[in-house]
């Protein structure tokens, strides 16, 4: 801890952003479309738009997906400036970077270079999926991972809270069903999963129903500012979000964004950037809004996208890639208006996400139980390196202690 008085802006990290929320699948056939453009196909061209985009984004507008980071110096030192954007808030503490993943797997890393501080997992190997871990995320001074599976019939939730020391499992209510994301923002935690009621907690340990029930399930969800709202939005099956302005004590739902699509979209990724939020998924479906609730400029080219986030002023989608060491990546300059389909070396297939490490922007992701960084989000570096057998990582989440 540093001297000095500081202040800790309550940042949110997930798949993608600020307010991460994660959640990943690993399926799809990839769709190349021609040229290095995604233009909207014909089917696009076709679907009806689901509100009105009555504006264009400010391109000099306030960086809601800017992640919390900073340099370790003095304790009255300004926060550096990334590309001219939004000044990023102070570290209390050294940073660090948690992953999480299949089996209960959990890793830290303080340099952005070495994974494998207090690797610990629950079940070695492709094991019980209640054990699983699919999101995590940070705010005020604590990790908080969510997941949770099916066995036949059976299915459980599961929180586990890390506090840069260790990790301590959460009680979920009795009904409690699995969970795939988290977010926190406002001083709330906010979990979502399978349908029913959204979880909500001030402390991320004890954790209550919200009082919405949402009759499917929930992929993913993030907080940022869209609009002129600080705002939760959650996404999910039949291509379908929701937003909550009371931290996610109630819910309003969109109609589906990708009405004509058969079988019905599951949208699986969200992230926030400049007032803008898009949300990503199957058949490498993409949608922006303005403000949460009208939504506009539907992408449909390319493969199930699972991992969305967003740095300095640029949205980056990225599908499942397997294992592979090339894969591809979309990527948008203009808050998610056009996007450029790019080929990726190195390229991760799960829990992308981006933070600032020490004055520098890094992205970081997995295929498999390999763990790679970026300082672009093009081209990728192995830091370390998974086995066939090991637990696979799902999300990662930049935080303070």
């Amino acid at each position: 801890m540093f001297g000095g008085p500081r202040s800790l802006a309550l940042g949110l990290f997930l798949c993608a952003s600020a307010g991460l929320a994660c959640s990943v699948t690993r399926d799809g056939t990839q769709v190349m479309p021609s040229g290095g453009r995604d233009a909207v196909s014909d089917e696009a061209a076709a679907l009806p738009i689901v509100g009105t985009d009555a504006a264009r984004l400010d391109a000099e507008g306030v960086d809601a997906g800017q992640p919390d980071g900073a340099t370790p110096d003095a304790a009255d030192a300004a926060p550096p400036r990334i590309d001219g954007g939004a000044m990023p808030p102070s570290w209390l503490g050294p940073p660090a970077i948690v992953a999480v993943g299949q089996g209960g797997r959990r890793v830290v890393s303080h340099d952005g270079i070495t994974f494998n501080v207090g690797d610990s997992f629950d079940v070695a190997g492709n094991g019980d999926p209640t054990k699983n871990f699919a999101a995590v995320a940070y705010g005020n001074g604590l990790v908080v991972a969510v997941g949770g599976g099916c066995v036949g019939t059976r299915c459980a939730g599961r929180i586990a809270t890390y506090n840069g020391d260790k990790w301590s499992e959460v009680a979920l209510p009795v009904t409690q069903s699995w969970l795939a994301g988290v977010a926190y923002g406002n001083g709330v935690w906010v979990a979502v999963g399978a349908a029913g009621p959204v979880l909500t907690s001030s402390d991320g340990k004890r954790w209550t129903p919200s009082k919405t029930m949402i009759a499917a399930n929930l992929r993913a969800v993030v907080f940022g500012k869209v609009g002129a709202a600080m705002t939760f939005i959650a996404t999910g099956d039949r291509s379908m979000c929701w937003r909550s302005l009371d931290g996610g004590q109630t819910w309003t739902a969109t109609a589906p964004l990708f009405p004509n699509d058969d079988p019905p979209v599951t949208l699986r990724a969200v992230a926030i950037g400049d007032g803008v939020v898009v949300v990503a998924g199957d058949r490498g479906r993409r949608i922006r809004s303005i403000n949460g609730a009208d939504w506009t400029s539907p992408q449909m080219v390319g493969m199930d996208l699972t991992s969305i986030t967003y740095a300095d002023h640029q949205f980056f989608a990225y599908p499942d890639n397997g294992t592979t060491n090339v894969g591809t990546a979309f990527i948008s300059k203009d808050a998610g208006l056009i996007w450029d389909f790019v080929s990726v070396v190195e390229a991760p297939g799960q829990g992308l996400t981006s933070g600032v490490l020490r004055d520098s922007r890094l992205f970081v992701g997995a295929a498999g139980s390999t763990i790679k960084t970026s300082t672009d989000g093009k081209g990728w570096t192995i830091r370390r390196v998974g086995g066939g057998n090991e637990n696979v990582f799902t999300a990662f989440a930049f935080a303070s202690f």
